[in-house]
């Protein structure tokens, strides 16, 4: 590799590593109604990792001396630096405009895995407070156009996780209700293996949701889900394994428990389908 790649790698590095600006300006976010929204009232996060058997390659001997055990730690460390220097907290229901768009924004621009292959796609999808398919099939086709480009059929462990995951935050948004009507934001962030190859993805769309005596409901709407991701780029993590090393290592296992919706059960709503 040329110095002068080597270097720009490096001002990839540290521009990402500066403060986002308050507003941005990219055309992606300037077509996300999600982002340009400050009116949420919370916001419910969750955390997912899958793995099919397909191999990765070893870890770089840098990535090794500096503690890292495999390709899934590096990214969900990777991730932990996207919610330190977004100041994003996955563990809380507050919600703050700046720091969820700083987080998207550290998300699509992370220089670790946006090198090879990036995609944000917006779709809107129609929610009822009775069934709940459209949303979900919405969901499961924007992960499968990031599995399939191997393989004509997706992981669909993947796919019934990541709802899996969705129906944990529905617990956790249902919950407490202190107002009749609020707005909340659904946030899945997740490490998919597949294909060879490892996915980063991150989904989001708002809910609304009304009182119904002891618990929220949804009700009936269209909402915009948002679905980014990226591949992890393993000869940028080995060429830059020391900047690696100054991250605060997170483990998959640490990563996933960091958001709030994880310890919850699955929604059990009879709006969900059969997968």
């Amino acid at each position: 590799m040329s110095n002068a790649v080597c270097t720009g790698e490096y001002d990839d590095i540290r521009l990402w590593l500066e403060p986002t600006p308050t507003l941005t300006r990219d055309a992606d976010a300037l077509r996300d109604r999600n982002l340009r929204d400050t009116s949420f009232t919370d916001k419910g996060v969750g955390h997912y990792h899958e793995s099919d058997t397909s191999g990765l390659p070893s870890l770089g001997s840098k990535l090794v001396a500096a503690g890292f055990t495999d390709w899934a730690d590096v990214s969900s460390t990777i991730w932990q630096k996207i919610l330190t220097i977004s100041r994003f907290d996955p563990a809380t229901k507050d919600f703050e405009s700046s720091a969820f768009a700083a987080f998207r924004t550290k998300f699509a621009t992370c220089p670790f895995w946006n090198g090879i292959e990036f995609s944000t796609l917006f779709r809107d999808a129609s929610l009822t407070s009775r069934d709940y398919s459209d949303a979900v099939n919405t969901i499961i086709d924007l992960v499968s156009v990031g599995l399939n480009r191997e393989a004509q059929v997706g992981n669909r462990e993947a796919q019934v996780g990541i709802i899996g995951n969705i129906k944990r935050i529905m617990t956790l948004l249902t919950k407490d209700v202190d107002q009749d009507l609020k707005n909340s934001l659904v946030v899945n962030s997740s490490i998919v293996t597949s294909n060879n190859k490892l996915y980063e993805f991150l989904l989001y769309a708002p809910v609304e949701l009304t009182a119904r005596v002891d618990k929220y409901a949804v009700v009936d709407q269209t909402l915009q889900v948002v679905r980014g991701y990226g591949i992890l780029n393993f000869g940028f993590c080995n060429r830059h394994a020391t900047d690696l090393a100054a991250f605060d290592k997170k483990s998959v296992s640490e990563w996933l428990g960091q958001a709030a919706a994880n310890s919850q059960p699955e929604n059990a709503s009879e709006g969900w389908p059969i997968l």
